[in-house]
């Protein structure tokens, strides 16, 4: 999927340069990583303040981290293996709070002015869920903001959601259910609210405020396991032929 991002030129305020959203993600980690990994998900970032849980079928893309900032980016695939390939992109990014950023600051810094907000919810004093939609992307998409802050640690959850017509299509119920668990884990020092449900129907994105907003201790994810060595092959023991009496008559 190309989702189609926005940005005016220095020269011409009204002329705007549309850049593949690909581009963007690929051209941001570039900016951010001082060394990047694709090979592990790592428990955490930040030394453990912000934990998370991703379904594992969410390829990881690359792992970033500087002395700024560390950055997770995954890309989903919906369409059947029969189809043409469709994608989801999924960016997480954990920063220290040195500037004393709010949620608000977080939004009006992170969404563009090219989204178009449909739904806003504030959850508590630290969390915040925005979903926008982008009737000019090419085909039009929504995104999906969340932000979380404490005096120490901001982070940033953004997931970018394919539009789909056809109501007899079931991907788009798996990736409600796998985004709602990935908000339901995202935590900073294993604490977070809830107060939101992301919804596909009627051939749109809706995001549901809850009747209250869930505060949440978190348990801290387990490390993964180490693979089993193999087990090296042994020789067995060749017993020693039994001594024999040469002068034995």
């Amino acid at each position: 999927m190309t989702i189609p991002l926005f940005f005016p030129t220095r020269r011409n305020p009204s002329k705007r340069v549309i850049l593949s959203g690909l581009v963007v993600f690929s051209t941001l980690f570039c900016l951010l990583a001082s060394t990047a990994h694709a090979q592990k998900l790592p428990p955490s970032l930040l030394g453990g303040a912000v934990t998370y849980t991703f379904p594992k079928r969410w390829a990881l893309q690359q792992v970033s981290r500087n002395n700024k900032m560390e950055a997770l980016q995954f890309v989903v695939t919906v369409s059947a293996p029969d189809q043409a390939k469709r994608t989801a992109n999924v960016i997480l990014i954990a920063e220290p709070n040195t500037e004393k950023f709010t949620i608000a600051d977080m939004s009006a810094k992170k969404i563009s002015k090219t989204y178009k907000p449909v739904a806003d919810y504030t959850e508590g004093d630290s969390w915040r869920t925005v979903l926008s939609q982008v009737p000019d992307g090419k085909p039009p998409y929504a995104v999906l903001d969340r932000f979380g802050v404490t005096a120490k640690v901001r982070v940033h959850l953004r997931i970018v959601l394919p539009s789909e017509s056809d109501e007899k299509e079931k991907w788009p119920a798996t990736l409600t259910k796998e985004s709602n668990a990935v908000i339901g884990n995202l935590g900073i020092n294993l604490q977070n609210s809830v107060g939101v449900e992301l919804r596909h129907a009627n051939s749109n994105w809706e995001l549901l405020q809850s009747a209250a907003v869930k505060r949440n201790t978190l348990k801290r994810p387990a490390p993964p396991k180490p693979k089993p060595k193999p087990v090296e092959p042994t020789t067995p023991d060749v017993p020693q032929p039994s001594e024999f009496d040469s002068q034995a008559r």
